[in-house]
């Protein structure tokens, strides 16, 4: 798995474009670069994010910019 674009991503618990994390069907799947326009993470929505009372439109963690996401280590649960 090397390049994703979703619409809308959740990481814990969520669905992926109303795919199941366990059944993922996808027509085009890379996970080291993935695109992302709307990303949720742990019930974050990433298009209007607030973590730790910090708003980001273009979110860095830990090197990963979020509204051009590039994960070298993507695990989904």
């Amino acid at each position: 798995m090397s390049s994703v674009t979703l619409s809308s991503i959740t990481f814990f618990n969520g669905t992926m474009s109303n795919v199941k994390m366990a059944i993922v069907t996808m027509s085009s799947v890379t996970m080291s670069s993935v695109t992302m326009s709307t990303i949720t993470m742990c019930n974050v929505t990433m298009s209007s994010v607030t973590m730790s009372s910090v708003t980001m439109s273009t979110i860095t963690m830990c090197n990963v910019t979020m509204s051009n996401v590039t994960m070298s280590s993507l695990t989904i649960v």
